[in-house]
């Protein structure tokens, strides 16, 4: 993926590290039935985290923030809200 500005290393390291780190965070949160319903594995939710960042990647603009910094505090938020729709449309339904 090219982002204008930052080497294309940076942007998978920092992708990798955001997808990791939210799952340790949100994953778990994430009820256990809910999990299944969905059929959602850590394997997963990763997989879907990194599909996100990386759209998130491509709108970056340096004039406004460090990359490192942006791809931290947007993905986190992004993924927080990810976790938090998967349980609200999951435990709605029952």
């Amino acid at each position: 993926m090219k982002v204008p500005g930052v080497e294309d290393a940076q942007v998978q390291t920092m992708i990798d590290k955001v997808a990791n780190r939210a799952a340790a965070k949100f994953f778990s949160g994430i009820p256990q039935n809910v999990r299944e319903e969905a059929g959602l594995t850590r394997r997963s939710y990763i997989d879907s985290a990194k599909t996100e960042l990386a759209g998130i990647a491509e709108k970056f603009d340096p004039e406004k923030a460090e990359f490192d910094r942006y791809m931290a505090n947007t993905g986190m938020q992004r993924l927080n809200s990810l976790a938090s729709r998967l349980c609200l449309l999951y435990t709605s339904d029952a």
